[in-house]
């Protein structure tokens, strides 16, 4: 693992660690951010993986851990646009930093950018901000679209490889950030957050732009329509029967369509 320093400025938002937590993204997915300011020392470098992680709220100065040296801080794993997160911590006039302010400066020392969101950390706000990455360069093509369990039923973002599970009941699925929706995988929306970042969601109403991208794949239900005597591959049953959600009717099985719910769309008889 290589360690560096630096100083960082910016805007402090926080996140949960692995906790059973999810944000929300239906129609408007969202977080509370807390925001402070400061410049500190830190240490980061490339770790291995991410940590799960949740866009949550949270207040700032006291509510965030106390600390001396970056040491003292819990580590943030940055999702970078090349390579592998960035294990980093940073500790600003004795204030742990959120992901949001150590999290660019920490993808820069590798020569890329940040995508937006970050695992690990600690469980007082949200492990989102915004992109440092220009539009259209983050998170849908090439090597930052190879998770395979896009779209897959989630209750804990640590269950996701992105480390971000997010929906609104009874349908939550694993997700990555994004900057735009060809970042996603095809029909559906990159959708922001009050966090600061964006995720890609399936199901979402509204006329924001759709992916045109194939890149990135999604998982299969094969069971929509059948009874829900056990678990749904989607983690959703609605009449006693499997269903999904969908963006356009052709993602169900005939004669089966795609229809508006309350928070987001889902296949119907």
């Amino acid at each position: 693992m290589r360690h560096l320093s630096s100083a960082v400025v910016g805007v402090m938002l926080v996140a949960c660690g692995g906790a059973a937590m999810h944000g929300n993204a239906g129609g408007s997915g969202s977080g509370d951010p807390a925001n402070a300011g400061g410049a500190g020392g830190g240490a980061s470098g490339h770790a291995g993986g991410s940590a799960g992680s949740g866009f949550g709220g949270g207040a700032h100065g006291d509510a965030y851990p106390r600390c001396d040296v970056a040491d003292d801080c819990p580590n943030w794993f940055c999702n970078c646009k090349v390579g592998p997160p960035v294990n980093t911590r940073h500790c600003t006039n004795h204030v742990c930093e959120d992901a949001a302010q150590a999290c660019p400066a920490s993808c820069a020392a590798f020569s890329t950018c940040w995508l937006g969101t970050a695992g690990g950390g600690f469980t007082q706000g949200s492990n989102a901000g915004p992109s440092t990455c220009a539009s259209g360069t983050g998170g849908g093509s090439g090597s930052s679209c190879t998770q395979n369990d896009l779209g897959e039923a989630c209750k804990t973002n640590s269950e996701c490889q992105s480390g971000l599970c997010f929906g609104a009941s009874p349908s939550f699925m694993c997700t990555k950030g994004c900057t735009q929706a060809n970042d996603c995988p095809y029909n559906w929306k990159c959708v922001p957050t009050s966090a600061g970042g964006s995720v890609c969601m399936s199901g979402v109403s509204g006329s924001a732009t759709a992916s045109t991208s194939h890149t990135c794949s999604v998982a299969s239900y094969p069971d929509v329509g059948a009874p829900c005597t056990s678990s749904c591959a989607s983690g959703f049953c609605t009449g006693n029967a499997c269903t999904r959600r969908c963006d356009v009717s052709s993602d169900c099985p005939a004669p089966w369509r795609c229809i508006e719910g309350t928070s987001f769309k889902f296949c119907a008889p």
